[in-house]
């Protein structure tokens, strides 16, 4: 391994270390101090690597790529704020156990507390929200090599094992940084892991512990065998790929099972008579929560989104089954009985070998409340189709995808939209969205790296604020090796505090809630080099999708809205809901 000094050295040390791991994307923001780690990156022909001027953007790059593969990538960036703006993504994958691996280059000790530009206390910057962290000591010949494999070694196992999240290598450097021209051989130093050198492996292997059957699964299926009202529930999972068990479950035990957008399951390819979609519309509905009030809910993945569900479920005060592959509390409403930490589709493999069919009583009459209120829902887009119509966007996202296509949904409205308007559909397509805390930051990015992760083309469905808030994003999805489709909803403002309370406080509401920018987005598009047509009602929206899943450049679609208008429609086809519900069925 040849370097100009130890610094290079160490550097090319590490990256070597995190591709022997699996870890072969690196997100690189440039800068000075971070040069060793640049360039053994850039000079490594296993590590693919891409280029991002914005830290924030580079680690929710990260981020999206992780949520598609699995594995996570890594994040290259220089010291002082630009590790601080890696911060809003860190917290995203805390909060959503997705692996992701930060390293920075920092000033050598002596620089620190003295006034030296860019230079602040990087040791634990991101606290509690880091999986683990570690501050490597300035290169020294007297220090080992291994040392700095088996760093990486544990950095890329903590990331990865559950829960999952972000990890923290601090790199502190002096210089110099750039090579120097100088052959230095280091073979002396190098031979304590000759063998390693002269292998493919990495230095040191971890074994994960297995948990799937840890749990007395009977246990749970004599709970399930007790109820007479049971209900399914699944949240988002830890992965897009193989959810089969869960409907082989659902299906033999003939009970109700609420699929949230972001679990897959509505885009999974196989229809399921026992899936709801349109809960969100149908369980706004007092009676209908009253009525058909659960006796046992059994829980796969994270906390759904749709808060008239959580109000159903945590209403009920029943047996309530959570299982998710890490040990953090999910009981928003503090009713939760039982929670088993394990793999939720590994439990659910066992779970459907052991359980008897158990016909649930709700399974009836909430399908055909849900067949209702998609009809409704139908009913209401074609009515409308000549006006903008905000609340079927990401639906005819979903009823447009191609195969082998992604869906990346912005928080916010785009998300709880999709919640209550998607349909089961017969393609397999992932769906991703940032709910670890629900934050508008780094959206674009976050997108383009699923997209790479997958390598498939991704669209995505964004409000303007988190269009803006991520801005310089978009030269990512103009540089991305798949076609990124960004469906941008201008509603001038933020279009979600017209649902809020606040909204009745028309003093203040406009100028500190609704907040309109007064922008359009054509002369912004242009300028990241990406092609854009407005829709001003939903039927050219449609057509403007349906040419845009064709193409294969990345393209932004502005879909104008009026944050009143939209008000109004969502509150007219709730309305609708709930009539033909209490027509249509006995509540009792």
């Amino acid at each position: 391994m040849k370097a100009d000094h130890i610094n290079l050295l160490w550097a090319k040390l590490l990256v070597e270390e995190l591709a022997r791991n699996g870890i072969t994307r690196i997100c690189i923001a440039p800068g000075s101090r971070s040069t060793p780690l640049t360039l053994a990156a850039a000079e490594n022909g296993k590590i693919e690597t891409v280029v991002h001027y914005d830290e924030r953007g580079a680690a929710f790059y990260a981020l999206g790529y992780a949520r598609a593969t699995g594995k996570p990538a890594a994040v290259i960036c220089t010291s002082g704020t630009a590790v601080a703006n890696c911060f809003p993504a860190v917290v995203e994958a805390s909060q959503s156990c997705v692996p992701l691996i930060i390293i920075s280059a920092d000033r050598p000790p002596e620089l620190l507390d003295t006034g030296a530009l860019q230079t602040i206390d990087q040791t634990g910057i991101f606290g509690k929200y880091a999986r683990w962290a570690f501050t490597l000591p300035t290169p020294d010949e007297n220090i080992a090599p291994a040392f700095v494999l088996t760093t990486v070694d544990q950095a890329c196992y903590r990331a990865q094992r559950s829960p999952a999240g972000a990890v923290h290598l601090n790199c502190l450097f002096r210089e110099p940084l750039a090579p120097t021209g100088t052959a230095t051989d280091w073979s002396t130093y190098l031979a304590p892991i000759v063998t390693w050198s002269h292998s493919e492996r990495q230095h040191t292997t971890y074994a994960s512990p297995e948990s799937a059957g840890s749990y007395d699964v009977g246990n749970v299926a004599r709970k399930i065998a007790a109820a007479r009202k049971g209900a399914i529930v699944v949240g988002t999972l830890p992965s897009w790929k193989d959810k089969s068990s869960i409907l082989r479950l659902a299906a033999k035990l003939d009970w109700p099972v609420f699929a949230d957008i972001c679990s897959g399951l509505r885009s999974y390819g196989a229809h399921s008579e026992n899936l709801l979609c349109h809960y969100d519309l149908h369980l706004r509905i007092p009676e209908v929560r009253t009525a058909l009030a659960p006796d046992c809910i059994l829980q796969f993945g994270g906390t759904p989104i749709s808060k008239h569900l959580l109000r159903y479920l945590s209403g009920s005060r029943t047996r309530w089954i959570v299982v998710n592959d890490h040990p953090f509390r999910q009981d928003v409403e503090h009713v939760v009985s039982d929670r088993i930490e394990a793999d939720p589709i590994a439990f659910a493999t066992y779970l459907a070998g052991i359980v008897s069919a158990n016909r649930s009583t709700l399974t009836e009459t909430l399908t055909a409340s849900d067949h209702i209120a998609g009809k409704v829902l139908r009913d209401f887009v074609a009515a409308q189709s000549n006006q903008s119509l905000e609340l079927a966007v990401a639906r005819e996202v979903f009823l447009q995808s191609r195969d082998l296509r992604g869906v990346y949904l912005a928080t916010s409205m785009p998300i709880r939209d999709a919640e209550a308007g998607v349909c089961q559909g017969d393609l397999l397509l992932p769906v991703a969205a940032n709910r670890g805390v629900n934050g508008i930051d780094g959206t674009i990015a976050s997108a383009v790296g699923f997209a790479d992760g997958l390598q498939r083309p991704v669209t995505l469905v964004i409000g303007d604020l988190a269009l803006l808030h991520d801005l310089n994003s978009l030269v990512l999805a103009k540089r991305s090796q798949q076609p990124i489709t960004i469906v941008v909803i201008n509603n001038n403002g933020g279009g979600i505090f017209s649902f809020l309370p606040i909204a009745k406080t028309k003093s203040h509401f406009e100028s500190y809630f609704g907040t309109p920018h007064g922008m359009s987005f054509a002369k912004i598009a242009g300028q990241f080099g990406l092609s854009h047509c407005i829709a001003p009602h939903f039927a050219e929206f449609q057509q403007q999708l349906s040419q845009a899943q064709a193409s294969s450049e990345s393209q932004l679609i502005e879909v104008v809205s009026d944050r009143q208008l939209n008000l109004t429609q969502h509150q007219q086809l709730w309305q609708k809901v709930a009539d033909e519900i209490r027509v249509g069925l006995t509540l009792s």
